[in-house]
């Protein structure tokens, strides 16, 4: 028997009081709830990241030429009606003005293209030479898809034409250009589709 004042260790019982709820009852649904929403945040980010990075280094996917930039944009080119060819089938032509700034010298416009493989453009009156006193010439574009995967992707707001000409000096300029309004886009995108269709 043990001495009095001393308890034997048989009778000794550990009380550990009510159990603890896990952490994720501790936290208030408010917070869970931002949590919860943070997490898809931070998630999509990431994911979404992911895919453009991926998309970039796509051969696939057209990326514009960066084109030489000149000092000032002298030359413009202004997209203004489009005539869809009468059996359906070739090239779009679309009217459009040729510009220039009204600055001193001249400028002989070459060439009027899309940066990559997606489109095929003819410009039949060029070479055009702008001037101060002959600021403005119309020129016909007839567009085509040359890589329909391409040029179903392709937005003219997004990416515009490049236009190549030359100043009085002989120096050779890239710009891009093509200014024109939400009908003028809508047109050239249907008609990409149409040419690329099944």
């Amino acid at each position: 028997m043990a001495p009095s004042g001393t308890q034997s260790p048989q009778g000794e019982m550990l009380e550990g009081g009510p159990p603890r709820p896990p952490l994720l009852d501790r936290i208030p649904a408010r917070w869970r709830l931002r949590g919860v929403i943070a997490a898809v945040f931070v998630v999509g980010t990431l994911l979404g990241g992911s895919v453009m990075l991926w998309a970039q280094d796509d051969p696939a996917v057209e990326q514009p030429a960066p084109p030489a930039p000149s000092a000032v944009n002298d030359v413009r080119l202004v997209l203004s009606d489009t005539a869809s060819p009468p059996d359906g089938e070739g090239p779009l032509r679309v009217d459009a003005v040729l510009l220039h700034s009204r600055g001193s010298g001249t400028a002989t416009v070459t060439r009027i293209h899309r940066p990559g493989r997606a489109l095929d453009i003819r410009v039949p009156e060029l070479p055009v030479e702008l001037s101060v006193n002959d600021s403005f010439e119309r020129v016909r574009l007839f567009i085509s898809p040359r890589h329909c995967e391409l040029a179903t992707r392709w937005t003219p707001s997004a990416q515009p034409l490049a236009l190549t000409w030359r100043d009085q000096r002989g120096v050779v300029h890239q710009d891009l250009s093509g200014d024109h309004d939400a009908t003028m886009e809508l047109a050239l995108i249907r008609h990409m589709d149409a040419a690329c269709g099944p």
